[in-house]
C-alpha cells in the first residue's frame, strides 16, 4: 500500500501543536490495550491541566452470564484542577 506524500508545509502545519483548547477521545479499555493506557499516562503526566468532558457514556460488562449495567448515560464535566470520582455499590 502505498500512502500519499505530505509536502513539507502541510506537514509542519499537521505537526504544530494546537492552540487553546483541544479535545481527545480515548477509548478506555486500558485492561487489555497498551495504546490506551500510554494516551491515559500522557493525559496524567501533561504538564498542563486537562478539562475531562463525556457525553453519554456507558460502562456494561458481562458478570457470570449476566449483563450489568455499570454506567448508564452519564454526562458530566470535569474543570482544570478538579478531581471526580464515580463510585457505584461495588465501590
Amino acid at each position: 500500500m502505498e500512502y500519499p506524500r505530505l509536502d513539507e508545509a502541510l506537514r509542519l502545519e499537521r505537526l504544530t501543536p494546537p492552540a487553546g483548547k483541544a479535545r481527545m477521545v480515548l477509548d478506555t479499555d486500558t485492561y487489555n490495550e497498551i495504546d490506551d493506557q500510554f494516551a491515559v499516562v500522557q493525559a496524567l503526566l501533561s504538564p498542563d491541566k486537562l478539562a475531562v468532558e463525556t457525553e453519554h457514556l456507558w460502562k456494561t460488562y458481562t458478570q457470570e452470564a449476566e449483563e450489568v449495567h455499570a454506567v448508564h448515560d452519564v454526562s458530566l464535566t470535569v474543570e482544570r484542577g478538579e478531581f471526580t470520582a464515580l463510585a457505584g455499590p461495588s465501590g
